[in-house]
């Protein structure tokens, strides 16, 4: 009789975990042919370096397979080699004498990556639209100043770039690129705002309007006393004010709808600060010096 319902408490557990593995979300691979990543980066000393990513040929290291990805066009100089794990949902670039994680696809609420030195927490999981229709997102921030905010899509990567899952994306500061465009065997299936408002290329848009489309300005700097921050706001929308310090913690947010922001200097010690200046549509992003 024991015997019996060992058997029937195992089969029960059994068909509960392929339930489980039968309702569990289909998984949609990052790597294939024929993808394209539309990257934009500023550059260090000003001006904008716009560059494509490719998956080209494979290659076998050690009896594994692996996917160049290729910069600029199909016979460019080669960025990475990637892997993908279908069954872990994880995607891995070369290395010695060990293999990177770029990405882990199976995390959950809570559940922490380890990257570098460092890593991040999963916020949030949730679908946001595309050219495709809605996708599953990870919303990540980083572990120490919060500041850092990558994001994953499924099948696509970092809205960073495929070569950079932690890092929140930002062509008005150097080294954090953007990725503009995805393309799947000739078929765009993302765009992100400047993408959709400019172009895979940015080819309509010259540095300084991107710089600033807020058309902010700030009066005087450096700071003696009080400056006053104004930019362009006429339907009244919510604007944003973030205030960094030399290190790049968030010590100051407000939020107005009119448009400016008083910047008194009794709130901050002598000192460089970056600022962003934010609505749902636009990003600026400069500094300021407190004497």
């Amino acid at each position: 009789m024991k015997r019996k319902l060992l058997f029937f408490a195992l089969l029960f557990i059994g068909s509960l975990q392929l339930k489980a593995q039968n309702t569990k979300d289909p998984y949609l691979p990052v790597l294939g042919e024929n993808h394209i990543w539309y990257m934009a980066s500023r550059l260090e000393f000003g001006g904008l370096h716009i560059y494509t990513l490719h998956s080209t040929d494979v290659v076998v290291y050690d009896g594994i397979e692996y996917i160049r990805i290729r910069k600029d066009d199909d016979e460019g100089p080669i960025e990475a080699k990637l892997r993908e794990d279908i069954d872990e949902r994880k995607v891995y670039r070369y290395n010695l004498p060990e293999d990177i994680v770029l990405y882990d696809f199976s995390l959950e609420v809570g559940d922490f990556f380890e990257y570098g030195s460092g890593g991040f927490y999963v916020d949030t999981i949730e679908y946001i639209d595309t050219e495709m229709g809605p996708r599953k997102a990870w919303f990540l921030s980083d572990n120490t100043s919060g500041n850092y905010a990558p994001v994953w899509i499924e099948g696509i990567g970092s809205i960073a770039g495929i070569l950079t899952p932690n890092k929140q994306p930002n062509i008005l500061w150097w080294d954090f690129p953007e990725l503009l465009c995805y393309e799947n065997d000739g078929n765009i299936e993302y765009k992100s705002d400047n993408g959709i408002a400019y172009g895979c290329q940015l080819e309509s848009i010259s540095t300084d309007e991107l710089d600033n489309r807020l058309k902010v300005q700030i009066a005087p700097n450096p700071i003696i006393d009080n400056a006053i921050i104004t930019f362009s706001n006429p339907f009244h929308n919510n604007v944003e004010l973030l205030v960094f310090d030399a290190i790049g913690r968030l010590i100051r947010q407000l939020s107005t709808t009119t448009n400016n922001f008083s910047v008194n200097k009794t709130d901050y010690p002598a000192g460089m600060y970056f600022y962003r200046i934010q609505n749902n549509q636009h990003i600026y992003q400069s500094k300021f010096i407190v004497l």
